[in-house]
C-alpha cells in the first residue's frame, strides 16, 4: 500500500463536490508531487455515455453502400431493361442488358450492348430501365442478381449462387482484427454464406469463411494486406439484405451501463473480452480528465485512454490495469506500481500544454506545520503514546530517510532532544537530531483530500484527441460514477 493510502482516511462524498479543490493545500500538493493548480478556463464535467457495449466498431465502417442501394444510372453503368421500347427500327427487349456510354444534356441516355445501341429519352431511363448492380459493388459470378429482389435492396442470385464484391479505397492491415456482419431475408436456418478476403489484383486469399445463419457474423484476422471483400451467397435461395465489415472483435461478454456512468459486465466467461468506450473525447489541444470510483479489488478491469478503440483491450501506452488490489502501468510494464482498496477514486488527467498524461488517485494530502511543539524529555527519554505520535516527511532523504516519505516521531531523547522515527510499518530508522528539523525532516498536518498524481507517463499524447476505453475480466467487475470534464 502507498504511503499516503495508509496513513489516509476515506472520507464519503457525493460526486459533484470531488472537483472542488482545497485553495490551501496546493502548494502542499504540488510539493508532494501532486496535480499542478487546475489548468485555466471551465469543465464541462459530465457522466460518460458509454458506446460499443457489444461490439467495437469506432473504427468506422469499411464497406460503402452497405444495404445495396442501386447504382444511380450514368456514364458507364449497366442496366438491364424492365419494360420494352422502341425508338426508330431498334427495339430494347425485357432482360436484355447494356451498358449506358453516352449521356444528353436532355437526360437522354444512349444504351449499347454487343448487338446495338439505342437512345432512351429521360423518361424511358427513369421507367423502363434498372441498374444491374448495387453501388460500389459488382457482379464476380456467371450467374446474375435477381433483379427484383435488388430493386429492394437484397441480393439474391437469380437461378443460382451470386456472388458480389467491393474494393476499398485504401487496403486493411495485415494482422486487423475485422468482423464481417451479415442480415438475412430468407428463412433458411441451415445455410451459410460464403466471404472472401481479396488482394490487389482481385484475387482471394486465405479461405472461404462461413457466416451460418444462427450467428449472423465472422470474426478473423487479415492476414495479408487486404484490398477487397466478397461474398457469396452460396445457393440461390439464400438472401442477404446488408452488410458490414468493421474493425474489431465481437464481446465475449455482456456489460450493462448504469444512471451517472457506472458500468459492470454481468455475463460471460472470465477474460478480457467485454467493455465499453466514451462517446465523449478529451479534444488533442485541451485539458481534460476522467474520474472513476474502482469496484470490488478481487475483480479485474483495465481503464484507459485510446485514439482508436478497435479491439477488447485497453491498447497501449495510457493504460492501468486493475486487479488484487494493485495496479499494473503499461510503460510497457510496471508490476504492483500503486495499490487502491474498493471505493477509491481515479482521475487519468490530460495536460495539453505538455501533452502528458498523468494518474492520479484521490488521498489525504499533509502540509508542512512548522508550529508543532515537539514534547521536550527531560530526565528520560520520551515515549508518544501510539495514537499521538506526530506524522513527519522526509526533506532531504539523509540520515537513513528517504525524500518524500512518511514517518512517525516515537519518542524524543532527554539528553539532546532527538528524536527515533520508525517508517509506517513499525520499522526503527534511528536518532534524528533536534537540528536537523526543517532541512531534513518536518511535521506535516492534513490538509484534507485531493487528487494525487502518482504517475506521469513518459509517452506524450501529441494533441491527438483522447477517448476513454475499459474492459473487463470477471462477472461483477465495476466502475461507478464515470465521469468525463472536457
Amino acid at each position: 500500500m502507498s504511503i499516503l493510502a495508509q496513513i489516509g482516511t476515506k472520507v464519503g462524498s457525493e460526486i459533484k463536490n470531488l472537483d472542488v479543490r482545497l485553495s490551501s493545500a496546493e502548494t502542499a500538493i504540488v510539493n508532494l508531487g501532486g496535480q499542478t493548480p487546475p489548468p485555466t478556463g471551465n469543465f464541462t464535467i459530465e457522466p460518460v455515455t458509454w458506446t460499443n457495449l457489444t461490439e467495437i466498431n469506432l473504427s468506422g465502417e469499411k464497406l460503402l453502400n452497405t444495404d445495396f442501394s442501386l447504382a444511380t444510372l450514368g456514364l458507364g453503368v449497366e442496366v438491364v431493361i424492365l419494360i420494352s421500347w422502341t425508338n426508330s427500327t431498334k427495339t430494347a427487349l425485357v432482360g436484355e442488358i447494356y451498358e449506358i456510354d453516352l449521356v444528353q444534356s436532355n437526360g437522354g441516355m444512349r444504351l449499347t450492348n454487343s448487338t446495338q445501341s439505342i437512345f432512351a429519352s429521360a423518361s424511358q431511363i427513369q421507367n423502363n430501365v434498372q441498374a444491374v448492380t448495387p453501388k460500389n459493388w459488382s457482379v464476380t459470378s456467371s450467374t446474375p442478381l435477381d433483379k427484383d429482389k435488388l430493386a429492394q435492396g437484397i441480393i439474391k442470385g437469380d437461378g443460382g449462387a451470386v456472388s458480389i464484391q467491393q474494393m476499398f479505397s485504401n487496403p486493411i492491415a495485415n494482422g486487423t482484427k475485422l468482423v464481417v456482419k451479415v442480415t438475412r431475408t430468407d428463412t433458411n436456418i441451415n445455410g451459410v454464406v460464403h466471404v472472401k478476403t481479396l488482394r490487389a489484383n482481385e484475387t482471394p486469399y486465405g479461405v472461404d469463411r462461413n457466416i451460418t445463419f444462427a450467428d449472423g457474423y465472422v470474426e478473423f484476422e487479415a492476414t495479408e494486406l487486404t484490398y477487397g471483400l466478397r461474398f457469396s451467397t452460396a445457393h440461390g435461395t439464400r438472401e442477404i439484405s446488408s452488410i458490414s465489415l468493421f474493425q474489431g472483435e465481437v464481446s465475449g461478454g455482456s456489460v450493462q451501463a448504469f444512471t451517472g456512468g457506472s458500468l459492470e459486465k454481468i455475463s460471460g466467461v472470465d477474460g478480457y473480452n467485454a467493455g465499453a468506450s466514451s462517446v465523449q473525447k478529451i479534444d488533442g489541444q485541451s485539458n481534460g480528465y476522467v474520474q472513476f470510483q474502482i469496484g470490488t479489488p478481487s475483480k479485474s478491469v483495465r481503464v484507459g485512454l485510446v485514439e482508436l478503440d478497435s479491439d477488447f483491450e485497453v491498447d497501449p501506452p495510457f493504460q492501468m490495469n486493475f486487479g488484487g488490489g494493485t495496479i499494473d502501468l503499461y510503460t510497457p510494464w510496471l508490476a504492483n506500481y500503486e495499490t487502491y482498496e474498493s471505493g477509491d477514486w481515479f482521475r487519468i488527467r490530460h495536460y495539453s500544454a505538455s501533452n502528458e498524461i498523468r494518474f492520479q488517485k484521490r488521498q489525504v494530502v499533509y502540509g508542512h506545520d512548522a508550529s508543532f511543539v515537539i514534547e521536550t524529555a527531560t530526565g528520560s527519554n520520551y515515549t508518544y503514546p501510539s495514537a499521538q505520535r506526530p506524522l513527519v516527511i522526509a526533506l532531504n532523504g539523509s540520515g537513513n530517510l528517504t525524500i518524500g516519505q512518511y514517518y512517525k516521531i516515537y519518542s524524543v531523547r532527554a539528553t539532546d532532544q532527538a528524536v527515533n522515527l520508525y517508517d509506517l510499518d513499525g520499522n526503527s530508522k534511528g536518532w534524528h537530531g533536534g537540528s536537523t528539523r526543517g532541512s531534513r525532516y518536518e511535521v506535516v498536518e492534513e490538509l484534507g483530500e485531493d487528487y494525487v498524481t502518482f504517475y506521469t507517463h513518459p509517452t506524450f499524447s501529441n494533441g491527438n484527441d483522447l477517448y476513454l476505453d475499459t474492459t473487463f475480466h470477471t462477472t461483477g467487475s465495476r466502475l461507478n460514477d464515470v465521469q468525463i470534464a472536457t
